[in-house]
């Protein structure tokens, strides 16, 4: 869960992940167990030719079973060819296992607002595109958390 938190392991995955002036709003709470944020930034030029700007909500709430969370992600990019016509929506189950230690499932959907031509087009490349960047996106969170732990042990001797 530290990964949305808004803090320095955040900010350091966006970054390493091609996300450029990423900001966030903290974590209000809209209702009992609820949570919302909103999210910006802009794509550097190796994760989308077009650059492009992101604006997201998260939206959290405790999973069923109390042993983790639920966040719901809508992203409306912009400056990047059609995407006026849809919203792309993420679902990140995040699932609290043991002591340190999680299991983080995404879902990815997409959302059209207008129809166009090229609509299979362009959801075969979000779906390709995002499953690369997601996990990428994991990936350097695992190394960050590993090096952090790693270091924090090694100053205890």
């Amino acid at each position: 869960m530290k990964m949305f938190e808004g803090g320095l392991l955040e900010r350091k995955v966006m970054a390493k992940s091609g996300c450029l002036s990423f900001i966030t709003t903290p974590w209000e709470e809209l209702k009992p167990d609820t949570y919302e944020r909103q999210l910006s930034y802009k794509f550097n030029h190796d994760v989308s030719i077009f650059g492009g700007q992101v604006m997201s909500t998260q939206r959290k709430s405790p999973l069923e079973d109390e042993q983790g969370w639920v966040v719901n992600e809508v992203m409306a990019l912009q400056d990047i060819p059609f995407s006026d016509h849809f919203r792309v929506h993420l679902r990140y189950n995040l699932q609290t296992l043991a002591t340190e230690t999680c299991r983080c499932d995404v879902y990815l959907g997409i959302l059209w607002l207008k129809d166009c031509k090229f609509r299979q087009r362009i959801t075969k490349n979000i779906n390709e595109k995002f499953a690369h960047r997601l996990k990428n996106i994991f990936e350097i969170a695992k190394k960050e958390i590993l090096s952090e732990n790693d270091h924090s042990f090694q100053q205890c001797y």
